[in-house]
């Protein structure tokens, strides 16, 4: 009984791809299956440097992948990066469903 509460549903699954921040995929995926609107506090979606290290850019080529598809996937949900510290890379920068606010905006709209 306390290691299975009647109303609590289990999910299981595994990433195909090597990709780091699983946990921000995961979250977008149930955020979409709920949401209209998702609001993204502490992604750093920005442009990076390059790297040497091509099992970190292969890691990173495929975070990028995933975070695409799920937006593109759910084009009636309105993503919102929330004081994001700059501009989105290149891929998510034309992307109609997402836009980006600073906290105070998305208080004052969420409270009026």
């Amino acid at each position: 009984m306390l290691d299975r509460p009647e109303n609590v549903k289990l999910f299981e699954g595994a990433f195909v791809h090597d990709v780091d921040h699983q946990d921000e995929l995961v979250a977008m995926h149930l955020a979409a299956s709920t949401s209209d609107i998702v609001l993204l506090l502490g992604f750093d979606w920005q442009e990076k440097d390059p790297i040497a290290d091509k099992l970190i850019v292969h890691r990173q080529h495929h975070y990028n992948n995933l975070v695409k598809q799920v937006i593109t996937d759910n084009p009636g949900i309105q993503w919102v990066l929330v004081d994001h510290p700059g501009e989105v890379r290149k891929g998510l920068d034309g992307l109609e469903n997402l836009t980006q606010d600073s906290m105070s905006n998305v208080i004052d709209l969420l409270t009026s």
